[in-house]
Protein backbone atom coordinates (compact mmCIF):
# COMPACT_ATOMS: atom_id res chain seq x y z
CA UNK A 1 0.00 0.00 0.00
CA UNK A 2 1.53 3.16 -1.07
CA UNK A 3 1.44 5.79 1.28
CA UNK A 4 -1.53 8.51 0.53
CA UNK A 5 -0.13 11.80 -0.39
CA UNK A 6 -1.47 14.97 -0.40
CA UNK A 7 -0.92 16.51 -4.02
CA UNK A 8 -0.63 20.03 -4.28
CA UNK A 9 -1.14 21.20 -7.96
CA UNK A 10 0.40 23.82 -9.87
CA UNK A 11 -1.15 26.47 -12.43
CA UNK A 12 1.23 28.40 -15.00
CA UNK A 13 -0.52 30.18 -17.87
CA UNK A 14 1.26 29.54 -21.05
CA UNK A 15 0.32 29.89 -25.04
CA UNK A 16 -0.77 26.65 -26.41
CA UNK A 17 -1.41 26.20 -30.63
CA UNK A 18 -5.34 27.08 -29.94
CA UNK A 19 -4.18 30.18 -28.30
CA UNK A 20 -4.69 29.79 -24.49
CA UNK A 21 -4.28 26.87 -21.30
CA UNK A 22 -3.41 26.04 -18.24
CA UNK A 23 -0.44 23.58 -17.36
CA UNK A 24 -0.68 21.64 -14.28
CA UNK A 25 2.19 19.86 -12.57
CA UNK A 26 1.75 16.24 -12.31
CA UNK A 27 2.30 14.85 -8.67
CA UNK A 28 1.97 11.08 -7.99
CA UNK A 29 -1.41 10.79 -6.25
CA UNK A 30 -1.49 7.35 -2.89
CA UNK A 31 -3.07 4.27 -4.19
CA UNK A 32 -6.78 4.17 -2.55
CA UNK A 33 -7.13 7.67 -1.92
CA UNK A 34 -6.21 10.84 -3.76
CA UNK A 35 -7.11 14.50 -3.07
CA UNK A 36 -6.60 17.34 -5.84
CA UNK A 37 -6.95 20.89 -4.51
CA UNK A 38 -6.72 23.70 -7.39
CA UNK A 39 -6.90 27.15 -6.01
CA UNK A 40 -6.86 28.16 -9.38
CA UNK A 41 -10.54 27.51 -9.93
CA UNK A 42 -12.19 27.26 -6.68
CA UNK A 43 -14.62 30.33 -7.44
CA UNK A 44 -15.73 28.11 -10.71
CA UNK A 45 -15.77 25.28 -8.67
CA UNK A 46 -17.86 26.66 -5.77
CA UNK A 47 -20.34 28.71 -8.46
CA UNK A 48 -21.56 25.61 -9.76
CA UNK A 49 -22.53 23.68 -7.16
CA UNK A 50 -25.91 22.21 -7.23
CA UNK A 51 -28.88 21.32 -4.57
CA UNK A 52 -28.43 17.78 -4.32
CA UNK A 53 -31.24 17.44 -1.03
CA UNK A 54 -33.62 14.90 -1.54
CA UNK A 55 -36.96 15.81 -4.09
CA UNK A 56 -40.32 16.07 -2.59
CA UNK A 57 -41.82 12.91 -2.94
CA UNK A 58 -38.85 10.95 -3.97
CA UNK A 59 -38.65 8.98 -0.53
CA UNK A 60 -36.71 5.44 0.23
CA UNK A 61 -39.22 3.21 1.99
CA UNK A 62 -39.09 2.74 5.29
CA UNK A 63 -38.57 -1.00 5.75
CA UNK A 64 -36.34 -0.74 2.78
CA UNK A 65 -33.01 -3.27 3.17
CA UNK A 66 -29.61 -2.15 3.59
CA UNK A 67 -27.95 -2.11 0.25
CA UNK A 68 -24.14 -3.39 0.83
CA UNK A 69 -21.80 -2.57 -2.26
CA UNK A 70 -18.35 -4.73 -3.39
CA UNK A 71 -16.31 -2.38 -4.07
CA UNK A 72 -14.44 0.83 -3.28
CA UNK A 73 -17.14 3.49 -4.03
CA UNK A 74 -20.82 3.38 -5.08
CA UNK A 75 -22.55 6.49 -6.32
CA UNK A 76 -26.56 7.03 -7.90
CA UNK A 77 -27.95 10.04 -8.23
CA UNK A 78 -31.56 11.39 -10.14
CA UNK A 79 -30.98 14.38 -12.63
CA UNK A 80 -34.74 15.79 -13.12
CA UNK A 81 -35.38 17.86 -16.48
CA UNK A 82 -34.60 21.03 -14.21
CA UNK A 83 -31.35 19.54 -13.83
CA UNK A 84 -32.14 19.37 -10.36
CA UNK A 85 -30.01 16.13 -8.64
CA UNK A 86 -31.22 13.78 -5.94
CA UNK A 87 -28.69 11.07 -4.23
CA UNK A 88 -30.20 7.72 -4.40
CA UNK A 89 -27.22 6.04 -2.94
CA UNK A 90 -23.55 7.03 -2.03
CA UNK A 91 -20.60 4.66 -0.86
CA UNK A 92 -17.43 7.01 -0.15
CA UNK A 93 -18.40 8.97 -3.56
CA UNK A 94 -16.37 12.03 -2.41
CA UNK A 95 -12.77 9.87 -2.03
CA UNK A 96 -10.57 9.56 -5.19
CA UNK A 97 -9.48 6.23 -6.77
CA UNK A 98 -8.52 5.33 -10.24
CA UNK A 99 -11.01 5.06 -13.06
CA UNK A 100 -8.81 3.19 -15.69
CA UNK A 101 -11.34 3.62 -19.00
CA UNK A 102 -14.24 5.96 -17.78
CA UNK A 103 -10.98 8.33 -18.27
CA UNK A 104 -12.41 8.01 -21.89
CA UNK A 105 -15.65 9.95 -21.62
CA UNK A 106 -13.03 13.05 -21.15
CA UNK A 107 -10.96 12.70 -24.04
CA UNK A 108 -14.42 11.84 -25.71
CA UNK A 109 -15.39 15.63 -24.51
CA UNK A 110 -12.06 17.02 -25.43
CA UNK A 111 -12.41 15.86 -29.04
CA UNK A 112 -15.89 16.94 -29.80
CA UNK A 113 -15.02 20.40 -28.17
CA UNK A 114 -11.01 20.88 -29.89
CA UNK A 115 -10.97 18.74 -32.52
CA UNK A 116 -12.35 18.88 -36.28
CA UNK A 117 -14.22 15.68 -36.63
CA UNK A 118 -13.06 15.15 -39.94
CA UNK A 119 -9.81 15.74 -39.42
CA UNK A 120 -7.58 12.55 -40.78
CA UNK A 121 -5.82 11.30 -37.95
CA UNK A 122 -2.80 9.29 -38.75
CA UNK A 123 -1.57 6.40 -36.24
CA UNK A 124 1.94 6.76 -35.15
CA UNK A 125 3.74 3.99 -33.38
CA UNK A 126 3.67 5.65 -30.04
CA UNK A 127 0.16 5.93 -30.22
CA UNK A 128 0.15 1.82 -30.53
CA UNK A 129 0.18 0.24 -26.88
CA UNK A 130 1.64 -3.00 -26.67
CA UNK A 131 -0.71 -6.21 -26.67
CA UNK A 132 -0.17 -9.13 -28.53
CA UNK A 133 -3.74 -10.62 -28.20
CA UNK A 134 -5.18 -6.82 -29.50
CA UNK A 135 -3.53 -5.58 -32.92
CA UNK A 136 -6.59 -3.97 -34.43
CA UNK A 137 -4.35 -0.42 -35.79
CA UNK A 138 -1.01 -0.34 -37.15
CA UNK A 139 1.49 2.82 -37.43
CA UNK A 140 0.40 4.47 -40.54
CA UNK A 141 -3.08 3.81 -41.05
CA UNK A 142 -5.50 6.95 -41.41
CA UNK A 143 -9.32 7.52 -39.88
CA UNK A 144 -11.20 10.22 -39.52
CA UNK A 145 -11.59 11.54 -36.04
CA UNK A 146 -15.18 10.82 -35.74
CA UNK A 147 -15.00 7.25 -36.76
CA UNK A 148 -12.34 7.13 -34.28
CA UNK A 149 -14.65 7.61 -31.19
CA UNK A 150 -16.63 4.72 -31.88
CA UNK A 151 -13.73 2.19 -30.79
CA UNK A 152 -12.62 4.74 -28.20
CA UNK A 153 -16.48 4.36 -26.42
CA UNK A 154 -17.76 1.00 -27.93
CA UNK A 155 -14.27 -1.42 -27.42
CA UNK A 156 -12.68 0.96 -25.26
CA UNK A 157 -9.85 1.19 -27.61
CA UNK A 158 -6.51 2.41 -26.24
CA UNK A 159 -4.75 3.05 -29.48
CA UNK A 160 -7.65 5.38 -30.29
CA UNK A 161 -7.57 7.38 -27.28
CA UNK A 162 -3.35 7.74 -27.51
CA UNK A 163 -3.73 8.54 -31.67
CA UNK A 164 -6.65 11.41 -30.83
CA UNK A 165 -4.48 13.13 -27.88
CA UNK A 166 -1.28 13.23 -30.21
CA UNK A 167 -3.74 15.04 -32.89
CA UNK A 168 -3.75 18.41 -30.85
CA UNK A 169 -0.53 17.46 -29.50
CA UNK A 170 -0.41 14.88 -26.36
CA UNK A 171 0.91 16.96 -23.82
CA UNK A 172 -1.77 19.75 -24.65
CA UNK A 173 -4.32 17.27 -24.68
CA UNK A 174 -3.76 16.30 -21.66
CA UNK A 175 -3.53 19.64 -19.66
CA UNK A 176 -6.86 20.61 -21.49
CA UNK A 177 -8.41 17.50 -20.24
CA UNK A 178 -7.48 18.57 -16.58
CA UNK A 179 -8.71 22.35 -17.42
CA UNK A 180 -12.08 20.90 -18.73
CA UNK A 181 -12.41 18.80 -15.47
CA UNK A 182 -12.40 22.35 -13.70
CA UNK A 183 -14.61 24.09 -15.80
CA UNK A 184 -16.78 21.31 -15.19
CA UNK A 185 -16.32 21.31 -11.42
CA UNK A 186 -14.74 17.94 -11.05
CA UNK A 187 -13.15 18.70 -7.28
CA UNK A 188 -11.16 15.53 -7.39
CA UNK A 189 -10.15 14.19 -10.46
CA UNK A 190 -6.61 14.53 -12.15
CA UNK A 191 -5.34 13.03 -15.61
CA UNK A 192 -1.83 11.68 -16.49
CA UNK A 193 -3.34 10.27 -19.80
CA UNK A 194 -6.40 9.73 -22.28
CA UNK A 195 -6.82 6.08 -21.95
CA UNK A 196 -6.77 5.65 -18.41
CA UNK A 197 -4.39 2.56 -18.54
CA UNK A 198 -2.37 2.15 -14.99
CA UNK A 199 1.41 3.71 -16.00
CA UNK A 200 5.24 2.55 -15.17
CA UNK A 201 5.56 5.29 -12.77
CA UNK A 202 2.83 6.25 -9.43
CA UNK A 203 0.59 8.71 -11.65
CA UNK A 204 -2.89 7.75 -12.65
CA UNK A 205 -5.77 8.85 -13.57
CA UNK A 206 -8.16 9.27 -10.76
CA UNK A 207 -11.56 10.59 -9.85
CA UNK A 208 -14.58 10.56 -7.45
CA UNK A 209 -17.99 8.38 -7.92
CA UNK A 210 -19.76 11.78 -7.89
CA UNK A 211 -17.18 13.43 -10.09
CA UNK A 212 -17.50 10.91 -12.77
CA UNK A 213 -21.86 11.17 -12.56
CA UNK A 214 -20.89 15.04 -12.88
CA UNK A 215 -19.20 14.45 -16.13
CA UNK A 216 -21.73 11.97 -16.94
CA UNK A 217 -23.83 14.85 -16.27
CA UNK A 218 -22.27 17.12 -18.46
CA UNK A 219 -22.15 14.84 -21.50
CA UNK A 220 -25.54 14.27 -21.84
CA UNK A 221 -25.70 17.24 -23.77
CA UNK A 222 -24.03 15.81 -26.22
CA UNK A 223 -25.90 13.01 -27.84
CA UNK A 224 -23.05 11.75 -30.06
CA UNK A 225 -21.32 10.63 -27.27
CA UNK A 226 -24.48 7.84 -26.42
CA UNK A 227 -25.11 7.26 -30.06
CA UNK A 228 -22.10 5.98 -29.98
CA UNK A 229 -22.08 4.21 -26.20
CA UNK A 230 -25.36 3.06 -27.07
CA UNK A 231 -23.75 0.72 -29.38
CA UNK A 232 -23.89 -3.25 -29.40
CA UNK A 233 -21.42 -3.12 -32.02
CA UNK A 234 -19.77 -1.46 -34.79
CA UNK A 235 -17.63 -1.69 -38.07
CA UNK A 236 -14.61 0.83 -38.33
CA UNK A 237 -13.64 2.41 -41.54
CA UNK A 238 -10.53 3.85 -42.51
CA UNK A 239 -10.42 7.27 -44.27
CA UNK A 240 -10.27 5.89 -47.24
CA UNK A 241 -13.78 4.14 -46.88
CA UNK A 242 -12.18 0.32 -46.76
CA UNK A 243 -13.53 -1.66 -43.74
CA UNK A 244 -11.04 -2.27 -41.11
CA UNK A 245 -12.77 -3.98 -38.34
CA UNK A 246 -15.48 -5.02 -36.02
CA UNK A 247 -15.85 -3.32 -32.57
CA UNK A 248 -17.80 -5.16 -29.62
CA UNK A 249 -19.61 -3.30 -26.79
CA UNK A 250 -17.56 -3.68 -23.50
CA UNK A 251 -21.03 -3.22 -21.76
CA UNK A 252 -22.29 -6.50 -20.88
CA UNK A 253 -25.79 -4.78 -20.58
CA UNK A 254 -25.65 -4.87 -24.65
CA UNK A 255 -24.46 -8.02 -25.09
CA UNK A 256 -25.00 -10.61 -22.12
CA UNK A 257 -26.86 -9.65 -19.62
CA UNK A 258 -30.37 -8.99 -19.89
CA UNK A 259 -31.63 -7.25 -16.38
CA UNK A 260 -35.52 -5.69 -17.05
CA UNK A 261 -34.59 -1.80 -17.14
CA UNK A 262 -31.89 -2.76 -19.97
CA UNK A 263 -34.68 -0.91 -22.52
CA UNK A 264 -34.53 1.71 -20.67
CA UNK A 265 -30.36 2.48 -20.65
CA UNK A 266 -29.24 5.59 -22.54
CA UNK A 267 -25.69 3.61 -22.50
CA UNK A 268 -22.77 2.40 -20.06
CA UNK A 269 -18.77 3.03 -20.33
CA UNK A 270 -16.76 0.45 -18.55
CA UNK A 271 -13.23 0.75 -17.24
CA UNK A 272 -10.64 -2.07 -15.73
CA UNK A 273 -7.07 -2.42 -14.68
CA UNK A 274 -5.27 -4.06 -12.32
CA UNK A 275 -4.60 -0.63 -10.12
CA UNK A 276 -8.57 0.17 -10.50
CA UNK A 277 -10.05 -2.89 -10.83
CA UNK A 278 -13.59 -2.48 -12.46
CA UNK A 279 -15.60 0.66 -13.09
CA UNK A 280 -18.31 1.39 -14.83
CA UNK A 281 -20.54 4.28 -15.01
CA UNK A 282 -24.44 3.80 -16.43
CA UNK A 283 -27.14 6.04 -17.42
CA UNK A 284 -30.88 4.83 -17.29
CA UNK A 285 -33.88 7.26 -17.59
CA UNK A 286 -36.57 6.15 -14.71
CA UNK A 287 -39.53 4.02 -15.49
CA UNK A 288 -42.51 6.39 -16.63
CA UNK A 289 -40.99 9.48 -16.16
CA UNK A 290 -38.62 12.38 -17.47
CA UNK A 291 -35.28 12.64 -16.52
CA UNK A 292 -32.12 10.24 -16.18
CA UNK A 293 -30.77 8.05 -13.48
CA UNK A 294 -26.52 8.49 -13.48
CA UNK A 295 -25.09 5.26 -11.71
CA UNK A 296 -20.98 4.75 -10.84
CA UNK A 297 -18.94 1.98 -9.46
CA UNK A 298 -15.47 2.43 -9.00
CA UNK A 299 -12.99 -0.71 -7.67
CA UNK A 300 -15.25 -3.74 -8.03
CA UNK A 301 -14.62 -6.99 -8.95
CA UNK A 302 -17.99 -7.80 -10.09
CA UNK A 303 -18.97 -4.21 -11.64
CA UNK A 304 -22.02 -5.65 -13.83
CA UNK A 305 -23.21 -7.42 -11.09
CA UNK A 306 -22.74 -4.46 -8.17
CA UNK A 307 -24.11 -2.05 -10.99
CA UNK A 308 -27.39 -4.53 -11.47
CA UNK A 309 -27.74 -4.79 -7.84
CA UNK A 310 -27.43 -0.83 -7.36
CA UNK A 311 -30.12 -0.35 -10.07
CA UNK A 312 -32.31 -3.35 -9.02
CA UNK A 313 -32.11 -1.37 -5.10
CA UNK A 314 -32.85 1.81 -6.42
CA UNK A 315 -35.98 0.81 -8.43
CA UNK A 316 -37.43 -1.22 -5.45
CA UNK A 317 -37.25 1.02 -2.94
CA UNK A 318 -37.68 4.47 -3.84
CA UNK A 319 -41.16 6.07 -4.18
CA UNK A 320 -40.78 7.91 -7.39
CA UNK A 321 -43.08 11.68 -7.73
CA UNK A 322 -45.51 11.59 -10.29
Amino acid sequence: MRTIVNILTCVAVFSLSFGWGIGICRLSPGNDRYTAQISHVQALSSSQTEDKDSEPGLVLRSDAPSLVIDGRSAFSVYLDPSGKQTILFAKEKDKAFPIASLTKLMTAAVVLEKLDLARTVEFSQTALVPNPEKTDFKAGEKFFSRDLLVPLLVESNNDSANALAEATGYNWFIDYMNFKGLEIGLKNTFFVNPSGLDTLTAEVNYSTAQDVADLTAYLLDKPGVWNIISLPAADIYSANGVFHHRVISTNEFLTIRNPEWKTRMIGAKTGWTDDARGCLVLVLQPANREGYVISVILGANDRFGEMEKMINWIEQNYSWPR
